[in-house]
């Protein structure tokens, strides 16, 4: 196995595969670019295409190129790995995976096999005539059919499972646990989509997960929508429907709409705003933000207008903190939906989406409409409401024209509003924001002072700033193993050329030396630099010396009845301080 995921690493380039999803710039010898595993404004994500390997030095996330698809695309081990083996046109072998890779695997052909099915049904068999005519009358055009790869479920028990168990040989468990069929109480099996349109719900690299089905008549009592449950491969948290197919528009328009329904969606892709998604319901989830955050800078939301909405707004405020995305909101009034006035009146949609406002005003005048302004009481609800909003406002010209504009719709002085403003500010630090939940800080990777002079050694002597003869260091210099073998093997070739000592490495090694690489691109090439830096860790291996030397002066000082031998131990280790000390002073 191992043999072959060398193969497909060594046949993709990680600089290519990167570079599609992140945008790179040249740095000298690597690329580098804003991190997309945490917010940033400043780049700190470097790709070295010398050694296949990627760092972050703002998050400290390093790796080879099926790490980082693992990680981007929030794949596990054997699915990153197919996907890099696709792209690179190699044919895995079945002993690349375990028992449960193997069934994932499974999982996947299942459901691509299932939406190609569905697809069919409503282009191509006469059984999806309803169906076909049902879009019609709901304005969708064929090719968003094609586009979004709608299908239809037949109107029968078993009609999944006579496809997929009785053509193409999958088993019951297999359809279960993939989420097409159900088992009943009473033993059978029977399919869980029946005369419904089918939108597939695709994972963001546009592999099938899951279905969403809609009923075709409005007057059926079952739910309008039924969706796949949670399975291995489907979580609801974490799709976009539309992400996969749409997300180019996205990134060149470096925004997104939010919509709550896939008609909405595929109706605002046909007016002309491509650059959409949508969700299920209200709830916008942490994962869903990070995953635009790789591709726009702005989201706007086009939530139903009612208090739902305004409670998925406010929650979206507090989701979106840790993204550096600015969030708007089209405000959708008079009792329609994105879908209508995108089918009624494409121009309009197309006009309303470039009237966006802040998150912020959305909210404050949601809550300003609700209240009798003209009473005290009124004034008072609606403050209530408003405090909170203000109060996660964190650019202080922001907040201020928001307090002058309540103030004015108050009719009182702006410094009655920053009074309140304040006393809100002082609940938020006794945890009574408008969400309880932190921000996750970013963990930075730490070394001890002398480590990171022991590093600036291998960085220095990788950059060019010295050479090995000049460098004037030993091996003995080192506290840290891995500096140690890397030097140790640079003095012994007499070699700093990061291709020979990678190469050359052991694969434990490897790793961190490629993380070293990436690192020689953030210091200078100065001699007199490294030899200051030589001279401190200098200073620092003496002293620690001396801490050493005096631990065990003190332990023999305070035994009781010392022997000659120890006596001697004693002044040998008091001269050797002496020696230290005056060295560290002549320095």
């Amino acid at each position: 196995m191992s043999s072959q995921v060398q193969e497909i690493k060594n046949a993709v380039d990680i600089a290519t595969i990167i570079g599609e999803r992140v945008k790179l710039t040249r740095s000298g010898k690597n690329l580098r670019g804003l991190c997309p595993f945490h917010s940033e404004k400043s780049p700190s994500f470097f790709v070295t295409p010398d050694m296949q390997r990627y760092k972050c030095f703002g998050c400290g996330k390093s790796g080879d190129v099926l790490n980082f698809i693992q990680e981007y695309e929030s794949l596990p081990f054997p699915d990153a790995l197919q996907l890099l083996a696709d792209r690179a046109g190699i044919r895995l072998e079945k002993k690349t995976f375990s028992k449960e890779d193997q069934h994932r695997k499974t999982l996947f052909e299942v459901l691509d096999l299932a939406s190609e099915y569905y697809h069919y049904l409503l282009t191509s068999h006469e059984s999806g005539a309803p169906a076909r005519e049902y879009l019609k009358n709901r304005g969708v055009f064929s090719d968003s059919i094609t586009t979004f790869k709608l299908g239809y479920a037949l109107n029968s028990w078993d009609a999944v499972q006579k496809f997929l168990i009785g053509k193409k040989k999958f088993s019951q468990l297999e359809l279960e646990d993939a989420g097409l069929i159900i088992h009943s109480s009473g033993g059978r099996y029977y399919d869980r989509f029946r005369d419904r349109v089918m939108f597939p719900l695709t994972h963001a690299t546009g592999a099938t997960v899951g279905f969403s089905g809609r009923v075709l008549n409005p007057n059926e009592k079952e739910a309008k929508y039924i969706n796949s449950p949670e399975t291995a491969l489907y979580h609801k948290s974490e799709l976009l429907f539309g992400y996969s197919v749409l997300k180019q528009f996205m990134r060149k328009e470096e925004e997104v709409v939010v919509v709550e329904g896939e008609l909405d969606a595929i109706s605002s892709y046909q007016a002309g705003v491509k650059n959409v998604v949508a969700i299920k319901g209200s709830a916008f989830t942490e994962q869903q933000f990070r995953l635009l955050s790789r591709t726009v800078k702005r989201v706007v939301l086009s939530l139903d207008a009612d208090s739902a909405g305004v409670e998925a707004t406010k929650r979206a405020i507090e989701t979106s903190k840790q993204f550096d995305l600015s969030l708007r909101v089209l405000p959708i009034v008079g009792g329609k939906d994105p879908d209508e006035i995108a089918r009624e009146n494409p121009a309009e949609w197309r006009e309303m989406v470039k009237h966006t406002v802040s998150a912020f005003e959305f909210l404050v005048e949601s809550a300003l409409k609700k209240y009798d302004l003209q009473s005290g009481e009124g004034k008072r609800l609606a403050s209530k409401e408003i405090m909170p909003i203000l109060s996660q406002i964190a650019n202080a010209i922001e907040q201020s024209h928001y307090v002058s504009m309540i103030a004015d719709r108050f009719e009182v002085k702006p410094d009655v509003v920053f009074q309140e403003l304040e006393k809100q500010k002082k609940k938020n630090e006794m945890g009574g924001s408008l969400s309880k939940q932190k921000t996750p800080s970013v963990v930075v990777e730490t070394n001890s002072p002398r480590e990171r002079l022991e590093r600036f050694m291998i960085l220095s002597l990788l950059n060019g700033s010295t050479t090995i003869e000049d460098s004037d260091i030993s091996s003995e210099d080192f506290s840290n193993g891995v500096c140690k073998e890397i030097f140790t093997f640079m003095q012994k070739t007499n070699s700093t050329d990061p291709k020979t000592v990678s190469e050359a490495l052991n694969d434990e090694l490897k790793p961190a030396f490629s993380d070293l690489y990436l690192e020689s691109e953030q210091v200078g090439n100065d001699k007199k630099t490294f030899v200051d830096a030589r001279t401190r860790l200098r200073h620092m291996i003496a002293s620690d010396r001396l801490t050493a030397l005096g631990q065990q002066l003190k332990k023999l000082e305070n035994s009781p009845n010392q022997s000659v031998e120890q006596q001697k131990v004693i002044e040998t280790l008091q001269n050797e301080m002496s020696e230290i000390s005056t060295r560290l002073v002549s320095n």
